[in-house]
């Protein structure tokens, strides 16, 4: 027997995606992206109906925590991001899976995000690893481009020959990566100046690049894809940020500043939490201007290796009304309820600029061979204009529902009115979750 219960939850502007795989008396549970614009008391709510659904293990102590098996993180966004805390506190994590950035380019998003970020959050974005390490995360895959070229862009298949499920250690990824690669990043963790920050301690990282295809149970495959997003100059400004930082902390040299960041990460977070106009935020200003950077979004594909399954969707799906009266009608939703035989695939794409000709065309390229599979498509940036592309409802020419996770009457308006307009105009399905309505869908 198989089962897959997948939910989108009610997070508000933000994403938090959970999906448990059951294989005869075995279960898997992965989450991907954990963050949005719930106060306190919701986030409780949220999490605690999340995690009272994942089953019993045994810690140290014999303190009885739940076990959650793989947590994948798109990016380094507040709103991806900011219910990893309430999450550890609750739960055993086996596996993370982070897209790859150097020390410089997580101290970025550090400063973009300082003013709404609590500290636990800050001490994540500053040394991710080393902060699921003290949460006693047993491994961290690190998934890195390892070349920048096109020619480094390759084709995603799937396996022809899975092997027979190993139920000690279901999820494999042994195919996950090129070797030739793999050696290239391993270099690149080096001269980037993680083995300062970790001081030599690389126990349970593993770093692999996108390449390839990680497997669970023998029938559910996972395709991973780093989008890089192009920033013009990118190498020019990042320099000009480290030399800033190096005259403005007095080091001689980015070693030495790795060891005060690795050293003082209190009196770092003060510095960051400080004003909107402390050290490290006039280097950011001098390089980047008053961009807020995106600098990368781990795509992953996941699919079920079975034609034909029976999937169930139950929720409030907005689509009564053609734009731009779509946000009126939301609040006149109707509960809808799908019984429809698919192969069940799913995308899930973070924050990435598809509307942008060089990404889209490596998307389209890597994922060519599982383009006409796909069923379900989470829309990049809470279903944004400036993310999407129109060409999707072309290349995805299976794909009957469009999913925009993001809060109700949010500033940025999202989802775009355009972005739902395309997709009805093509007679698929859009769905709308925001805080009061999450999207179920169950594969049998």
């Amino acid at each position: 027997m198989i089962e897959i219960r997948s939910i989108y939850h009610p997070v508000g502007q933000g994403l938090f995606f959970s999906s448990k795989i059951i294989v005869g008396e075995q279960e898997f549970n992965f989450v991907y992206d954990c963050g949005g614009s719930l106060k306190e008391e919701r986030w409780k709510k949220v999490m605690d109906d999340y995690i009272k659904t994942l089953p019993l293990t045994n810690n140290e102590g014999n303190e009885k925590k739940r076990k959650l098996d793989l947590l994948i993180i798109s990016h380094f966004h507040k709103d991806h991001i900011n219910g990893l805390e309430t999450l550890l506190e609750r739960v055993k994590l086996n596996t993370v899976i982070l897209p790859y950035l150097s020390p410089l380019e997580l101290l970025l998003y550090a400063i973009v995000n300082a003013e709404f970020l609590d500290r636990p959050h800050l001490r994540f974005l500053l040394n991710p690893i080393q902060y699921l390490k003290e949460k006693a995360v047993e491994e961290i895959i690190l998934i890195a481009r390892g070349d920048e070229s096109d020619e480094g862009i390759g084709e995603f298949s799937l396996p022809e020959n899975p092997e027979r499920p190993n139920l000690e250690n279901p999820f494999d990824i042994k195919n996950l990566g090129k070797d030739e690669l793999n050696k290239k990043i391993e270099k690149k963790f080096e001269e980037d100046g993680w083995n300062i920050l970790l001081e030599d301690n690389n126990k349970g990282i593993t770093l692999k690049s996108y390449h390839g295809y990680a497997l669970l149970f023998g029938v559910y495959v996972f395709g991973f894809f780093n989008v890089r997003n192009s920033i013009d100059d990118f190498e020019i400004k990042i320099n000009d940020f480290k030399n800033c930082l190096l005259r403005k902390f007095n080091k001689p040299d980015i070693k030495k500043f790795y060891i005060y960041l690795r050293d003082n990460i209190d009196k770092v977070i003060n510095e960051l939490k400080k004003s909107r106009n402390n050290k490290f935020a006039q280097c950011y200003k001098k390089a980047f201007g008053n961009d807020k950077l995106n600098l990368t979004s781990l795509i992953v594909y996941n699919q079920l290796l079975k034609n034909y399954v029976k999937i169930k969707i139950n929720q409030r799906v907005c689509h009564l009304f053609p734009p731009p009266f779509w946000r009126w009608c939301c609040d006149f939703y109707y509960n809808a309820f799908y019984n429809v035989k698919y192969t069940y695939a799913h995308f899930l794409t973070g924050d990435s600029e598809l509307k942008k000709t060089k990404i889209m065309k490596e998307f389209l390229t890597y994922y060519e061979n599982v383009l006409d599979k796909s069923l379900f498509f989470l829309l990049p940036h809470h279903g944004s204009e400036d993310n999407w592309n129109k060409n999707l409802l072309e290349e995805l020419p299976n794909n009957e529902f469009f999913i925009a996770s993001a809060g109700l009457n949010n500033r940025y308006n999202h989802p775009s009115c355009s972005v739902f307009a395309d997709i009805l105009s093509e007679d698929r399905i859009p769905i709308f979750v925001n805080e009061k309505n999450w999207l179920l869908v169950i594969v049998q």
